[in-house]
């Protein structure tokens, strides 16, 4: 897809409060990501396909044996 299709599914009008929009999939998936404090990011050549990923800071967990 173009950059400006692009733009207007992940841009902030792409999704709208009734669902309408770029797919279900990718609302819940955007939507997940901001409450997670993450970013979305997409990319795209025209003609040749699109990838969405995501970065999400987490805390290492670090697992105590039992004494």
């Amino acid at each position: 897809m173009s950059r400006s299709q692009l733009a207007l599914i992940v841009g902030q009008g792409g999704i709208k409060p009734d669902g309408e929009g770029p797919g279900l999939g990718l609302a819940i998936s955007m939507r997940l990501v901001k409450l997670m404090g993450g970013q979305l990011a997409a990319r795209s050549e025209l003609g040749q396909g699109s990838a969405l990923s995501f970065v999400l800071e987490a805390p290492i967990c670090v697992r105590r044996s039992a004494a």
